[in-house]
């Protein structure tokens, strides 16, 4: 069992090929509440990269971070393993784990309460389905969509495929509500397919549309939000040029995934 709470070795796949997956997962009053779907989620990302983890480790893994830690976030990177140089790593069978145990750390509450200011990136998805929906290592889009954030003073960044479609923030799914319902991309060609979006979809009460391209333009949006399972769901008060009022029904959702961590007021 290759596990590594510390320290990576230069060689790893991971490092040098962005060979794996990662999870990024709340730790609560020493639960998981969330672990099947991220476990479930990482482990259909390798294996569709052909890595071959071991759910017994994971599981080990997460009784060893609570014992660090019984709240905070939890994050794992599942890699290939250590392999040299040349794309060809078929040969190898052991897998590297990289937990590590981070404090919780949310959003200001102003921003829930009141709502993210989503800027557009200049960034366009790639089109890539054998990879959309899970969370791989090779995260360069996001990371190049944050430093814009960063430079422009936004919250978050709103990123679009190719044919200009709204399908996600950089660390965030992203819902929109139009006079015929929720929205929220399909995620077939590009984007995460997130534990908290599938949460929000499976609610009784709230339809939501799923495809690849918005009913209408941004400019006809009634209200909007942002999730994730670290973060919970964040309103936005505006996203490119379209600006708007922080909705009910999404402070109604919001209270809804609050309740199942018992935080009150916000995350």
């Amino acid at each position: 069992m290759s596990v590594h709470w510390q320290q990576a070795p230069i060689d790893d796949r991971g490092l040098a090929f962005g060979d794996g997956c990662f999870e990024t997962l709340r730790l609560h009053k020493g639960r998981a509440p969330f672990w099947a779907q991220h476990k479930q989620r990482l482990l259909t990302g390798l294996q569709r990269l052909n890595i071959k983890a071991c759910p017994h480790t994971l599981e080990h893994i997460l009784a060893e971070a609570i014992s660090i830690s019984a709240s905070g976030v939890l994050k794992i990177i599942v890699t290939r393993g250590a392999g040299g140089r040349g794309y060809n790593g078929l040969h190898l069978q052991q897998p590297n784990y990289y937990p590590r145990v981070f404090p919780f750390q949310p959003m200001s509450p102003e921003l829930y309460s009141q709502g993210l200011v989503v800027g557009e990136s200049r960034i366009r998805l790639g089109k890539q389905p054998f990879l959309a929906g899970i969370k791989h290592l090779n995260r360069l889009e996001q990371v190049l969509a944050r430093h814009e954030a960063v430079a422009n003073g936004w919250d978050e960044t709103l990123l679009r495929n190719q044919e200009g479609q709204p399908v996600e923030l950089t660390a965030m799914n992203l819902f929109l509500r139009y006079d015929q319902g929720w929205w929220t991309s399909a995620l077939e060609n590009a984007g995460v397919n997130g534990i908290a979006r599938q949460w929000v979809i499976n609610q009784s009460g709230v339809k939501v549309r799923v495809s690849e391209q918005a009913p209408d333009s941004v400019d006809h949006i009634i209200e909007a939000f942002a999730c994730n399972s670290i973060m919970g769901i964040l309103p936005l008060r505006a996203l490119g040029q379209w600006q708007g009022e922080v909705g009910a029904q999404t402070l109604s959702l919001q209270q809804q995934w609050n309740n199942l961590w018992h935080d009150k007021k916000c995350i």
